[in-house]
């Protein structure tokens, strides 16, 4: 009996959620050489191996949060992808395609997991309008370029560790700063 094409493939269980998104970023980091294509096909290999939907977006959000957090040029600006319309000062105005970048003074938080997103809104003069968004709604900016002082992406088996620290660090910079700081994290 052959094997149905969506369980030969660990990409094509990918194809839903926040797959897509992990995929665009995974290509770009692959191009701009912040992870090399054998690593992120282990990646791919490790999420296609996992039975339930729920835990594989999950570990699909999780993974993707290496691709945008490391504030290199591939996660800073981004393109908002299918965001539903919701913005507490114009909700009628639809996000997608409006020039936009994750802001890097607060890592993601909350569940589902929301990234603070800085929005041009048509009546503004530069992205500044905070918007809370899940990661399956983001896409890497085609108008990213490679930074060579930005650090690689860590390795799966070191993301845990590396994600535990940048939260330390912002913690650290949040208490000894105060509001100051800018966007909370999101809750």
């Amino acid at each position: 009996m052959a094997t149905p094409p969506s369980l030969s493939n660990p990409k094509r269980k990918l194809d839903t959620g926040t797959g897509p998104a992990l995929q665009a970023f995974g290509a770009l980091a692959v191009k701009f050489g912040y992870i090399p294509q054998f690593e992120l096909d282990r990646i791919y290999a490790r999420l296609g191996s996992i039975d339930s939907d729920h835990e594989r977006e999950a570990a699909t959000v999780a993974a993707l949060r290496r691709f945008i957090c490391k504030m290199q040029p591939l996660g800073l600006d981004v393109e908002l992808v299918g965001c539903p319309t919701r913005h507490k000062e114009g909700p009628g105005i639809d996000l997608n395609g409006l020039p936009a970048s994750v802001d890097p003074s607060a890592p993601p938080g909350g569940t589902p997991e929301v990234y603070n997103v800085a929005v041009q809104l048509p009546e503004d003069d530069e992205p500044r309008s905070i918007v809370c968004v899940e990661p399956k709604y983001l896409r890497p900016s085609t108008s990213a370029t490679r930074d060579e002082r930005a650090e690689k992406v860590p390795e799966d088996h070191q993301a845990d560790a590396w994600y535990e620290a940048l939260i330390a660090h912002h913690e650290k910079h949040a208490s000894m700063f105060g509001s100051k700081f800018g966007p909370a994290r999101p809750k």
